[in-house]
């Protein structure tokens, strides 16, 4: 008995972690956002996307490739060390192209060489984070993985930042916040990066060299659609970050539920990885109809309550955030679609398919350079509605490109039925919220109505089902 209450423990523990770290992130957005105000808060976040976007380059597919793969290697450390240094050696060698592209492309750097250098150090960081992750994740160490990613970096940051705004500092948090953001990365990937090191020869087979070209394509092309909307969004505002500021807060307000989503797909991964390479597709399907289920009744009521309360919601961090309604609508209606289209793209990667994942990316990254670029000019939310519409393209591909590998459909008529039932109450609920005059009485029943409704939600009884089949697998 004991140890069945022991197991359970361990199971949620995870999730119970990545609250926390949840929670750390909206307070670091509030503290941010109500000391630096929306013009600075757009100017780090136009950074920040530079970094991010960078750190798609540099990570170069690796960290997917080492959770697909892992499994194989009867050393994990040894494959971890192989893949890093791989990691370091493409990173000092494309140094100089993020050094002359930030020179010459982006505007707010103006040649500034020594926060250059800062951005592609923070980039480098960023990837080999992501790398730790990921290997923590292959070696079963889900909590491991929490901590390094996102608990211990946010929890830093957050103490940082109060100290200066106590001290008055907040211009010097300003100027430098994107040091300090390098600074707290080195500290936090050092020590488990000597822990997992392990020399070996960077040998690599050439069918092993193919798939991690595939997975940085793959990575390119389907991972940083929002960091290049930051920047598009900075350069047409030419010197105007407030409209940078209203979509980076709601990206981060959405990132709260949205990390939980990609939590259980990123924990689902070696499983599906392993199903695949063994040929069960009984259990692949199980797996991937189990994952989906379970992200969608998490994201719905969020995402509902937060597209009909934007403005409410908004006014916490600021009177003037609800500027450019628009761009935040259309933002939560692509998070919310990413989040119920479950885990397709992973399942196709996973299942050693990853240059048909590949060509559609390919296809949802043209269309959104095309639609964004083509119209950036005219008016703002069309960056973002290029995203929507190119995400729903590439949904439908995988659709089809699932059917054609597996045998079933990447949404079965069972989990369209209960996202359609679960849409419907969240709309009643925060309707009816909605009409409660006082902000901060409406916003206080908003949480907890919405964890009112995913409580509701997770208790029926197939998907309880699913909650244990998942945890137990996983």
């Amino acid at each position: 008995m004991k140890k069945i209450v022991n197991k359970k423990i361990i199971n949620v523990l995870p999730f119970i972690l990545s609250s926390f770290g949840a929670l750390l992130s909206l307070a670091l957005t509030l503290i941010l956002t109500k000391a630096l105000g929306k013009q600075q808060y757009g100017q780090i976040q136009y950074l920040l996307g530079i970094v991010n976007t960078f750190s798609a380059f540099s990570s170069f597919g690796l960290p997917n490739f080492l959770i697909r793969n892992s499994h194989q290697s009867d050393d994990k450390k040894t494959f971890f060390t192989k893949c890093l240094l791989l990691l370091l050696c493409i990173n000092l060698i494309a140094a100089p192209v993020y050094f002359i592209i930030s020179y010459f492309a982006f505007s707010l750097l103006n040649g500034n060489l020594l926060l250059i250098s800062i951005i592609i150090l923070t980039a480098t960081s960023t990837s080999i984070i992501l790398m730790l992750q990921y290997q923590y994740l292959a070696i079963g160490k889900k909590n491991a993985s929490i901590l390094i990613s996102t608990i211990i970096v946010k929890l830093l940051l957050l103490i940082i930042s109060t100290f200066l705004i106590i001290l008055g500092l907040n211009s010097q948090l300003f100027q430098y916040y994107i040091y300090i953001y390098l600074v707290v990365y080195i500290i936090v990937l050092m020590p488990p990066l000597v822990k997992n090191f392990k020399y070996d020869a960077l040998k690599f087979q050439k069918k092993e060299v193919i798939s991690i070209i595939v997975f940085m394509l793959i990575t390119l092309t389907s991972g940083i659609n929002s960091q290049i909307a930051k920047i598009m969004l900075g350069e047409v505002g030419r010197g105007d970050y407030s409209v940078v500021a209203v979509y980076s807060l709601t990206l981060q307000i959405v990132s709260v539920v949205s990390s939980f989503t990609s939590l259980i797909v990123t924990i689902a991964r070696p499983k599906l990885a392993e199903f695949c390479s063994s040929g069960n597709k009984n259990e692949i399907l199980k797996l991937y109809s189990s994952t989906l289920r379970m992200t969608s009744r998490i994201s719905i009521p969020f995402f509902v309550g937060f597209l009909l309360q934007h403005q409410s919601l908004l006014s916490i961090f600021g009177s003037d955030y609800g500027s450019y309604p628009f761009i935040i609508i259309i933002t939560i209606l692509t998070n919310l679609f990413i989040d119920i289209s479950g885990p397709a793209g992973t399942l196709i990667t996973m299942s050693g398919k990853e240059k048909e994942e590949l060509i559609i990316d390919c296809i949802q990254f043209s269309l959104f350079l095309i639609v964004g670029f083509s119209t950036m000019n005219l008016f703002y939310y069309a960056i973002p509605l290029a995203s929507l519409i190119s995400y729903f393209v590439s949904y439908s591909l995988r659709i089809i490109t699932i059917y054609k590998n597996q045998g079933f459909f990447a949404i079965d008529f069972r989990s369209l039925k209960e996202i359609t039932a679960e849409i419907l109450i969240s709309i009643v609920a925060f309707y009816i919220l909605n009409l409660i005059p006082n902000l901060y009485i409406k916003v206080g029943l908003d949480i907890v109505a919405g964890l009112g409704l995913i409580l509701l939600f997770t208790l029926f009884p197939t998907q309880i089902e699913d909650t244990k089949y998942f945890l137990e697998r996983t």
